[in-house]
């Protein structure tokens, strides 16, 4: 195994734990025997004086992309070479992919299931933000290691909140709700030897990698709610827990973000990661639960008109949305007093309609980038509200402030007893630093949350707050 980001000591590490070949430092011109050939292994070198040097291999590519806060991106490689190669001699130098930086990179002697590479993606993202996660992982890969026809590669993911991501471009299905082309172009830069201790020499043809697995997409499935009283047709997305036990009850997560930007069902899915995060491995470890994203399509949008703006209570699809979720949570092992919504952007403006007709639909609601859709928020569930600093983020705390005053729509009243102070988070910080911000809060002991992020947008705010463990815990700690 090799990281891109190893210092000097752990590389040494690797060093003293090698037990075949003759490894030495990088040396200078003048050290090397005359008629040597070294194989570039990024910050150590290896003598390959003896070995017969053959051309480049041919090698199969496929590819794993995984849904992260800012849109759907390619996260694994896995090329496939017609005979073994030596685990040993592959470093993160060895490949280049077009576009993209190469963390890690393991030889295999069998190819690993996809559900484990994604979650190994989904681990390994924002490395600093949970070292201990990223090393569990990461051993976890070190484990399979071996040599083989197989070599995998992770690849890094730069979202808009990194350092090192900042301008980076928002994925496409985030901007127009389309499936983004996630090809990649890769090539081998350096040598590769197989087991025979014969050397291939780089095969610098970029190979176009376009068979792509989505393991989060594919875990959920797609059906149909036809409610008869107003016509509409509700595609939705679902996912039920492993092993599923019908004798128990389950929470529920009912994640409503984009509407109407395309007629694919899947657009929720693949447009952030505001419905896959509940249902990751670890996730779904702790907190077993159904995951349902309904879609309102263009089309629909089209016939009923869109599902946005100031919804009125008699508005069809309105209520298409509420008999769907008044039935999903009858027909299937729900625990209704354990009902959980996140809503993201436009999502937050169905839901503020929803909890106009229903204030107690919810034992808790997660809202990300409101603006401004916090109406009714003195006769609802507990809410945790995180949106990012900007001029509209500063209009929604206004709002908050405005619409817990007494008032017809609110009766509750007195800003002080219903909302936290909003507090400002640096969204770079680690989990670590996290949990001590979800808990300060906390301590307020109010019914509302509200907390802004430093600096940039919706997207920004997407990629940061689903992956804040405090809150997802606190979600899941709510009850009616």
């Amino acid at each position: 195994m090799n990281y891109k980001g190893w210092t000097a000591s752990l590389t040494l590490v690797a060093l003293l734990g090698s037990s075949q070949g003759t490894w030495a430092a990088t040396v200078g011109a003048d050290d090397i025997p005359e008629g040597s050939q070294l194989v570039n292994l990024g910050s150590l070198e290896r003598d390959y004086s003896q070995a017969t040097i053959e051309g480049p291999l041919t090698y199969k590519g496929a590819e794993i992309a995984s849904v992260y806060g800012d849109g759907l991106q390619p996260s694994v490689l896995v090329l496939t070479y017609p005979k073994p190669i030596r685990a040993k001699d592959l470093t993160t130098d060895t490949f280049q992919v077009e576009g993209k930086t190469v963390s890690y990179v393991w030889g295999m002697n069998s190819q690993p299931d996809a559900s484990f590479l994604a979650n190994l993606a989904q681990s390994t993202d924002q490395v600093a933000e949970n070292p201990d996660k990223t090393f569990s992982a990461v051993q976890a890969m070190n484990a399979l290691e071996g040599d083989g026809p197989y070599v995998v590669l992770l690849l890094e993911h730069k979202d808009v909140n990194s350092a090192s991501g900042k301008g980076a471009s928002q994925a496409t299905a985030v901007v127009n709700g389309l499936v983004p082309d996630l090809s990649v172009t890769i090539k081998q830069v350096g040598n590769v030897v197989g087991l025979d201790g014969v050397v291939y020499e780089p095969n610098t043809t970029g190979v176009v990698v376009k068979d792509v697995t989505i393991p989060e997409l594919d875990a959920f499935k797609q059906e149909v709610f036809r409610d008869s009283s107003t016509a509409i047709d509700l595609p939705y997305n679902i996912f039920s827990p492993a092993n599923l036990d019908r004798a128990k009850k389950y929470p529920l997560v009912l994640f409503l973000g984009p509407m109407g930007m395309s007629d694919d069902v899947k657009t929720p899915l693949y447009s952030g990661n505001g419905a896959t995060i509940w249902t990751s491995q670890e996730e779904q470890a702790e907190h077993p639960s159904f995951v349902i994203a309904p879609y309102y399509t263009k089309d629909l949008a089209n016939r009923f008109g869109a599902l946005s703006g100031t919804l009125d209570k008699t508005n069809p699809a309105l209520t298409s949305l509420e008999s769907f979720i008044n039935q999903i949570s009858q027909g299937l092992p729900v625990d209704k007093k354990r009902m959980y919504v996140v809503a993201q952007g436009e999502g937050n403006q169905i839901l503020a309609a929803l909890v106009g007709k229903n204030p107690k639909l919810f034992a808790a609601q997660f809202r990300v980038d409101g603006q401004g859709h916090m109406e009714n928020l003195g006769n609802s569930s507990k809410i945790w509200s995180i949106t990012s600093q900007t001029p509209e983020a500063n209009q929604e705390t206004n709002g908050l402030s405005l619409v817990s005053q007494p008032s017809k729509r609110d009766k509750v009243g007195l800003a002080g007893v219903l909302m936290s102070a909003s507090r400002v988070w640096d969204p770079s910080s680690t989990k670590d630093q996290f949990d001590g911000l979800v808990q300060a809060d906390l301590a307020q002991n109010k019914m509302i949350q509200s907390t802004l992020l430093a600096g940039g947008g919706t997207f920004a705010t997407a990629s940061v707050a689903y992956k804040i463990q405090g809150i997802r815990n606190w979600l899941f700690e709510q009850h009616k």
